[in-house]
């Protein structure tokens, strides 16, 4: 069995099993209704190192968008800002939540084979699942792993593994 398919299982176990943990703590009040969110953090739908907003809509979905930056690491390394735009549709009702999100993302850099040359940032679209818990006083928490494809054709491995971590306020 691939590596992959190993990540993929023990997120989803994760994603099954803190939730059912931490409602058996204690009733905890619910949030008001929501109506935004902002969170600093890592991840592909936060720009790489950078922010995000999210707007909620009908009960149960939320559009958003994250501004970051990619920080070279090596000579040849891309490096600058970077975007993300997606939705998240989201299974139940706050403070414990399981998302599913589409979006569109920076998926992976490359760097440049040439020296003084620079790699390109290759974007595309991802498929999320994750966990997100905000609490009454709006502290809000939301992990994510999912998969992304990048759209550019001359790559012989255009799938990657995307994360999100963050953590933020609801209003």
């Amino acid at each position: 069995m691939s590596v992959l398919p190993r990540v993929c299982a023990a997120a989803f176990s994760l994603a099954v099993a803190v939730p059912a943990a931490l409602g058996a703590q204690g009733a905890e009040p619910e949030p008001a209704d929501r109506s935004a969110t902002v969170l600093a953090g890592v991840g592909h739908s936060f720009g790489w190192f950078g922010a995000n907003v999210s707007v909620y809509f009908l009960d149960q979905w939320s559009a958003y968008a994250g501004l970051g930056y990619t920080p070279g690491v090596e000579t040849g390394h891309p490096t600058g800002v970077t975007w993300a735009v997606g939705a998240r549709l989201y299974r139940n009702s706050p403070p414990h939540q399981l998302f599913l999100g589409l979006g569109y993302a920076q998926i992976f850099t490359v760097s440049a084979a040439a020296p003084n040359a620079e790699g390109s940032r290759e974007y595309g679209p991802t498929l999320t699942g994750g966990y997100q818990y905000t609490a009454g006083s709006g502290f809000t928490f939301l992990g994510g792993l999912g998969l992304g494809y990048a759209v550019s054709t001359d790559l012989d491995a255009p799938f990657s593994v995307v994360v999100d971590l963050g953590v933020g306020y609801t209003w």
